[in-house]
């Protein structure tokens, strides 16, 4: 990993700590719903999507690459379904 790469890693992760927390705290502080659904979203797409990603391409010779793209789609719209959650709450 370069040393930009691995900066962008770093980053990442501080900044998913960073929203999850914010979510969860504003959740159980205020018990507002869209916080906790944005935090939840953030993981899917985050480090869920990651470690599905990298499950699929493990034990493979030739990594499936269509069952990387369903996990990125499925990941995807799971993401996308719950910010329209979240739209509709804060309504």
């Amino acid at each position: 990993m370069t040393g930009l790469a691995r900066a962008l890693h770093y980053l990442n992760i501080a900044l998913f700590l960073a929203i999850v927390g914010s979510g969860l705290a504003a959740y159980f502080g205020q018990r507002n719903p869209p916080a906790q659904l944005i935090a939840l979203a953030v993981a899917i797409v985050g480090p869920l999507e990651d470690i599905l990603k990298k499950k699929v391409r493990r034990g493979e010779p030739v990594p499936d690459e269509s069952a990387v793209e369903v996990v990125d789609k499925a990941t995807s719209a799971a993401f996308l379904a719950l910010l329209v959650w979240v739209v509709f709450i804060a309504r």
